[in-house]
């Protein structure tokens, strides 16, 4: 198997366009040892003949046959991109895969990444992840325990809402901003009524659009009424495991939401 070590993982990096990324990543690989400065020349060759994005926010930048001579040792150098860098019509890079290898070795890799490429969700998660041990868990595809998320990026307090509605809205960007839910979820939880667990408390979930486990919070200002009944905080929960249902006793609600 092929191991990726996260010495070479470089989270948090920014690009003008594809070519910049890839100079970046041929000079890591420079810096490494693992190829001459003449590699990337053949980096931007390959580019020229066939783009070499892979979908799902992955993009492997290579040299060609012509610049193997260039390669000192097999090895990778891996840039997350979290503004995302134009890698061609419609493809947007978040993590650029740079691959230096003067046989077969890389092969191993691209198997590993055979189940980032079928899960829709994980360009999100590389875009949004902030430590290179995250990057690695998830193209390496190992399962990696997280702390749910609840802290200032998804709590909102003393908002000026007179509507349920604005909550549910408040919530659901809060938490698609930190990374933790996709549109399905924002969807959902905005079109779908918000359970009552009384005393003003309100909950909602949704079964889809999880990619990790957070929390949102939203306090109205001033509570209001919603048919009758007092709102002044909505919970919202996303957990890319379990997750509490709108089909759940109230009572399992209300404990999910304490634990949160």
């Amino acid at each position: 198997m092929f191991q990726l070590s996260v010495q070479d993982i470089h989270p948090g990096q920014q690009a003008g366009n594809k070519e910049e990324a890839i100079r970046q990543v041929a000079a890591a690989l420079v810096s490494a040892g693992n190829v001459a400065d003449g590699y990337v020349n053949g980096m931007l060759a390959r580019e020229q003949q066939t783009s070499t994005f892979l979908g799902n926010g992955i993009a492997i930048p290579h040299g060609t046959t012509d610049t193997r001579d260039q390669v000192l040792k097999t090895g990778v150098q891996v840039f997350q991109f979290p503004q995302g860098v134009t890698w061609g019509e419609g493809q947007t890079a978040y993590v650029a895969i740079g691959i230096a290898a003067s046989s077969d070795e890389h092969l191993g890799l691209l198997r590993q990444l055979t189940h980032v490429l079928s899960d829709d969700a994980v360009a999100a998660q590389l875009q949004s992840a902030t430590t290179a041990e995250e990057l690695r868990a998830l193209l390496m595809g190992e399962k990696q325990s997280e702390a749910l998320k609840l802290d200032n990026e998804t709590l909102s307090l003393d908002v000026a809402a007179s509507d349920l509605l604005t909550l549910q809205a408040l919530n659901a960007a809060r938490l698609k901003e930190v990374g933790a839910v996709d549109a399905a979820f924002v969807s959902h939880v905005i079109n779908d009524t918000p359970l009552n667990l009384g005393q003003g408390v309100w909950l909602n979930d949704s079964a889809e659009g999880n990619l990790r486990s957070a929390v949102a919070v939203s306090r109205a200002a001033n509570a209001f009424t919603r048919d009758e009944q007092p709102v002044s905080l909505l919970v919202t929960v996303a957990m890319a495991d379990e997750q509490p249902t709108a089909s759940a006793e109230p009572s399992e609600q209300a404990a999910a939401g304490q634990e949160s």
